[in-house]
């Protein structure tokens, strides 16, 4: 159990498997700029999710090979700040399997993202609140990215993977609180035949988001459910947000969901990457049962409070 404090964090703590931080109420972990010695430079991380003696090492893990059984639990109020430090991350993970993040707030992220999630198995991100993100026109960033390790879209770059383009499978992000950011839980670029299977996002607040709220890309079998989605008159760059952007999605169900006062609540469109990684355009398959859910949802379209 981490006790009551302030920890400022200048470079990367591994975590290897088998491992449960528990935080207590009140704790603060801050990511630090500077690590006093002009030789040793601070790092863009506070935690990834590989043992210390694999770190540096090179194609080690693949598939959901690495790390597995790691927890995050906070034991109250406990917050994981980025201090809007450019580029910068509170939790890599990669080839990971088993993993619980719950009870944890994050807040001010500048251009990174809150969780980088690659090549992970079992993945539950539940209770927790990730708040504001500096907005830069043209460079939308998520709090929870989902992405493949692949060498030609250049998302992930630490040097343990395998690069085997290997996708996210059975990932539970449920009763979270979204607020000002950029995209609440998304994919920026695809590999090609790679779908994140089974992601079920579920009973969350997304509120106040600059650009889609959600951006389905290359899923399969995702649910999105009973989840609010809104903006407030205070929130800039609203006019033309997304609630769900959905591009080579398969079996998608989408229900439940309350949009209010959001521009376009879903849309569905042909996509291909750009600047990196395979240009083999996706498409999104629904069925006609798919289709039949999409009437289950609520649009509001009233003026903001």
């Amino acid at each position: 159990m981490l006790k009551r404090g302030t920890y400022t964090i200048s470079n990367t703590l591994y975590i290897p498997s088998n491992s449960t931080i528990e935080f207590a109420d009140g704790v603060k972990i801050v990511k630090g700029s500077t690590t006093g010695n002009a030789s040793f430079m601070p790092s863009s991380t506070l935690f990834q999710l590989i043992r210390p003696s694999y770190a540096n090492k090179t194609d080690v893990y693949g598939k959901f090979n690495g790390e597995k059984n790691i927890s995050f639990i906070g034991k109250g109020t406990v917050t994981m700040d980025l201090k809007l430090l450019p580029r910068t991350f509170a939790i890599i993970m990669g080839h990971n399997k088993n993993i619980l993040v719950d009870h944890i707030n994050f807040k001010n992220m500048n251009g990174g993202h809150f969780i980088e999630m690659d090549a992970s198995q079992k993945v539950q991100i539940k209770n927790s609140s990730f708040k504001k993100s500096l907005h830069v026109k043209g460079h939308d960033k998520e709090g929870i990215n989902l992405d493949t390790p692949d060498r030609q879209t250049g998302g992930w770059g630490q040097k343990w993977s395998k690069y085997d383009n290997q996708a996210n499978d059975q990932i539970t992000i449920e009763n979270n609180l979204f607020d000002h950011l950029d995209r609440a839980v998304g994919t920026h670029k695809y590999s090609k035949n790679q779908l994140h299977n089974k992601v079920i996002i579920r009973n969350n607040t997304i509120k106040n988001m600059s650009s889609d709220s959600i951006r389905v890309m290359n899923w399969s079998n995702t649910i999105i459910e009973n989840n609010l989605f809104s903006v407030t008159k205070d929130a800039e760059l609203t006019r033309n947000t997304r609630g769900i952007l959905l591009s080579g999605a398969s079996n998608p169900k989408i229900q439940k969901n309350s949009f209010n006062y959001i521009p376009r609540a879903m849309q569905f469109i042909v996509w291909k990457n750009s600047n990196g990684g395979t240009t083999v355009p996706i498409y999104n398959t629904l069925s006609n049962g798919n289709k039949k859910t999409l009437e289950n949802n609520e649009i509001h379209i009233s003026t903001p409070k």
